[in-house]
């Protein structure tokens, strides 16, 4: 089961052999006021418990068992488009990156054209967002830049969903364009 945790921002998680319960390396991603931990385990009850007398859980969210996850269907995605876009615009605030790029790729594989180009170019700037979070900031500030030139450089050719800063910024915050 995959499962990600949300934890008190001053923890050193470093002190921690996260792995010997995951069935994959843990990924960590740094938040402005908690640590994200992305897991795989067979036993996540016992992960739970063993990691509860160490740190303070914030939150903890399921992501899905193997197999369980059921895709929905094109039509029914592209009905719920602008609910996909504010829920990704709130992961964004809460700077849930991870959450909000697989919620765009979904929404990606269902839309076309100039819209496709959009959405993938907002899965970029969640990308950047994760690399800045995992301490790539380097990474994180050239996969941010070249998401924003060719948002720029589309300006015409697609919709005009949220307002992008053409300057890095963490944490980014997506918002709604004027009309």
């Amino acid at each position: 089961m995959r499962i990600i945790l949300f934890i008190e921002n001053t923890v050193n998680i470093a002190q921690y052999d996260l792995r010997q319960h995951c069935t994959r390396n843990p990924i960590i991603r740094k938040h402005t006021d908690s640590i994200e931990l992305d897991i795989s385990t067979d036993f996540p009850s016992l992960f739970i418990k063993t990691m509860k007398f160490r740190v303070c859980f914030l939150r903890i969210r399921k992501i899905a068992n193997n197999g369980e996850y059921v895709p929905l269907k094109r039509d029914k995605v592209l009905q719920r488009k602008d609910d996909m876009l504010e829920t990704a615009s709130r992961l964004f605030d809460e700077e849930r990156y991870w959450e909000a790029h697989m919620l765009l790729e979904y929404l990606w594989k269902c839309v076309s054209g100039s819209e496709k180009t959009y959405i993938q170019n907002l899965i970029h700037l969640a990308v950047a967002m994760i690399k800045f979070q995992m301490d790539q900031k380097e990474t994180a500030k050239i996969v941010y830049e070249r998401a924003v030139g060719r948002i720029g450089t589309a300006r015409d050719a697609r919709p005009e969903f949220f307002e992008i800063p053409g300057k890095f910024e963490y944490p980014l915050r997506l918002r709604t364009a004027e009309n």
